[in-house]
């Protein structure tokens, strides 16, 4: 029964993992280049990307390494709850850290946007979407 309860819980934290709505790292892709940042804007960019990098690599490392200490218990010969129950939560915990680190790398990086610029990126952003979504859709016919 607890295996199933924390099979069940599991299966739930990839959507936890999801980064905020309407982030996305816009910061890293061909994008940045279509939005006419200044010189002054696009070093703003860069160090703030720097300032975040190694406590991201830091998070998705802890994310990686619960995740192998949780299949390991539950590979265990002798299954323990509690155990699992704690790696679960540690998990959880490291994924809302993601989130939490993200969404603030995502605050800054907006700031340093005018309205206009912003504007463009999420027109930029949804042609992109669609020809991804009709990219898939002629895939699977």
């Amino acid at each position: 029964m607890y295996r199933l309860i924390l099979i069940a819980a599991l299966s739930l934290i990839p959507v936890c993992a999801q980064p905020p709505r309407g982030a996305w790292n816009w910061w890293d892709s061909p994008l940045r280049n279509d939005i006419n940042l200044t010189p002054q804007q696009l070093r703003q960019v860069q160090l703030i990307q720097r300032e975040f990098r190694g406590k991201l690599i830091d998070l998705h490392a802890t994310v990686q390494k619960t995740e192998l200490d949780i299949d390991d218990i539950f590979n265990d010969e002798t299954f323990d709850a509690r155990k699992a129950t704690e790696a679960v939560a540690r998990l959880a915990d490291a994924r809302a850290e993601i989130i939490r680190t993200v969404s603030q790398l995502a605050i800054r990086l907006r700031a340093v946007l005018t309205n206009e610029q912003w504007s463009e990126l999420k027109r930029l952003r949804a042609a992109q979407l669609e020809k991804e979504k009709a990219a898939k859709a002629a895939q699977q016919r």
